[in-house]
């Protein structure tokens, strides 16, 4: 230990004034009295000097030697020296939602204030949000550090590609130190700590989608477990003053789905929510809306098909003979021409796509995050795909083996969708959720958006013009980011209004697994050797010194 500013033990000299004081005021005087008898003892001889001190000796006055003494140590500043490795040291905690977690920002704080305590500098942390941003920009001042590392609050949204964190980081860097709550793919030459995430149930999926027959809408709502025993959830869905209540047991470790038929409005919000509680409340409900859209208008080409027809009116589509149209659905026809505007190719063929021979071989999978979630491919064996060549630009939704099942490609003309399956007798697959699920997913992908319908935190929404969104007590009209889940109203010039709903994004309500693949980086060699780094404390001797000096002036007071 040492101490910045010796002269401050001058302080102590303090120590002959209050002795001095004290004696001063507690010397023996002769006094004239009427007579001895009122005194019970009477010292038959002087008193020693060590008996004086005895007898003069109070806690007071022990009181305010201590007080002068921790004033006298805190003016001289005292300070500590320790020997730590040289290192540029840069902190990366995830402020993603799920970091929100009770216990998790505590801890991260925690442990990133213990890195910089026991290294030297320099430091830089960033909270990698959705945008990234500093907490603290480069700087060699451990205080400033210190103190930018109790600011680190999570937000609600998710979390940026690493690499645009870690672009903030402009110079050689010895440890690059990540602290998170779920692991990372490849991360050699980063240092990443996992937090240990609590135990939690979700609410994964809630959405109303439509009826295989078209009769209607059906909720649908998954539930996952995260805990280490089998639980029975209950679960709530609200839809203005429609309530529904269902109980589904769940293994550890394990998502379940429960569907049930809905024939109540389509023009509110709809809450499902887990009635229980546990240590991540944010992802315990799920907001669902429909929006308000205009029904989109589709011609129909070819062959009929009662499952198909039956999907795309179940979508809130209207298959009319008059234009203008907003989509053709071609089914099982050869075109001599490719008909202009957004097109369904459902088994067709145009002048550019020539369809080949049915193959029934190969494993399905799924590209597109959507339908790998609900697709259940266990009665999809029967179902034929011909042999196609997509467009070079063609984004892959659905295989089978090595053959594109369905695709998506845009054109000057408009969006172009293909589906080169023939169903057959998997009868199975047209009755199932399944299929009316996939024609809407690609329904929603060829037809204009509509306004309202789901979002995420720190997802845009925009607004058609005269649209304005009421949020909490004010109206707000353009493009509008979510910072928070729950349903917001949209007010229309033409009097009427709908809703929509805004969600944790998918990777932050179940972040158990990891969720990015870190590219290798190349980090500089370590300096070798150690530096000393000097750490004051004088604050809490003087904190000392005004308890003392409290403690003291109180035990006057009562004696007084």
């Amino acid at each position: 230990m040492s101490f910045g500013v010796p002269w401050g033990f001058l302080w102590l000299l303090g120590w002959g004034v209050v002795l001095l004081l004290y004696f001063l005021r507690r010397r023996l005087r002769e006094e004239e009295v009427s007579a001895l008898f009122l005194w019970e003892r009477v010292p038959e001889r002087p008193l020693s000097f060590r008996e004086k001190l005895r007898t003069l000796w109070d806690i007071l006055l022990f009181l305010q030697l201590l007080g002068v003494g921790l004033l006298a140590a805190a003016s001289a500043e005292p300070t500590i020296e320790h020997e730590a490795p040289p290192e540029a040291v840069a902190l990366v905690l995830d402020a993603s939602a799920s970091m929100d977690a009770d216990g998790l920002p505590a801890e991260a704080r925690r442990i990133a204030a213990e890195i910089v305590r026991g290294s030297t500098g320099p430091w830089a942390v960033i909270a990698w949000a959705n945008p990234p941003r500093y907490l603290v920009s480069p700087t060699a001042d451990r205080e400033e550090v210190l103190r930018g590392i109790t600011r680190y609050v999570p937000t609600l949204g998710g979390r940026a590609p690493l690499g645009e964190a870690l672009e903030y980081l402009v110079g050689d860097w010895e440890r690059i130190v990540i602290v998170t709550d779920s692991p990372l793919r490849g991360a050699e030459g980063l240092e990443v700590i996992v937090l240990p995430r609590p135990e939690d149930l979700a609410l994964t999926t809630f959405s109303l989608r439509p009826q295989p027959d078209g009769s209607g809408y059906e909720a649908f709502v998954s539930v996952w477990n995260g805990t280490s025993r089998a639980r029975k959830v209950p679960v709530t869905i609200r839809a203005g003053g429609y309530t529904f209540r269902e109980e589904v047991t769940v293994p550890p470790g394990a998502e379940r789905g429960f569907a049930f038929p809905y024939f109540g409005p389509l023009d509110v919000g709809f809450v499902a929510a887990l009635e229980t509680a546990d240590l991540f409340p944010e992802n315990d409900v799920y907001y669902f809306a429909l929006g308000r859209r205009a029904p989109a208008r589709v011609r129909w080409i070819g062959e009929e098909d009662p499952f198909l027809r039956a999907a795309i009116l179940a979508s809130g589509a209207a298959i009319v003979d008059s234009p203008p149209w907003d989509l053709t659905v071609a089914v099982r026809v050869d075109l001599p021409e490719t008909p202009p505007g957004a097109l369904l190719l459902w088994g067709s063929a145009v002048p550019s796509l020539a369809l080949g021979e049915a193959m029934e071989a190969g494993a399905w999978a799924a590209e597109d995050p959507t339908l790998a979630r609900y697709l259940d491919f266990s009665n999809w064996q029967e179902v034929a795909v011909y042999r196609t060549k997509p467009p070079r630009e063609a984004r892959v939704f659905l295989r089978r083996g090595d053959l594109p099942a369905a695709f998506l490609w845009e054109t000057a003309e408009g969006k172009r969708a293909a589906v080169p399956l023939s169903f057959g007798a998997a009868r199975e697959v047209l009755l199932s959720p399944d299929f009316p699920l996939f024609v809407h997913a690609l329904l929603a992908r060829l037809l204009p958006a509509g306004v309202g319908a789901t979002y995420h935190v720190g997802e845009a929404v925009s607004l058609p013009e005269g649209a304005k969104l009421v949020v909490g007590d004010r109206e707000t009209e353009g493009p509008w980011i979510p910072t928070e889940p729950g349903l917001y109203e949209v007010r229309f010039p033409d009097g009427t209004d709908s809703f929509i709903a805004v969600n944790l994004p998918p990777k932050e309500i179940r972040p158990s697994e990891p969720r990015e693949e870190v590219k290798p980086l190349m980090m500089p060699s370590r300096r070798v050797g150690v530096e000393r780094s000097v750490s004051s404390f004088w604050k809490p001797w003087g904190w000392a010194f005004l308890l003392v000096l409290l403690l003291e002036g109180t035990l006057a007071l009562r004696r007084w």
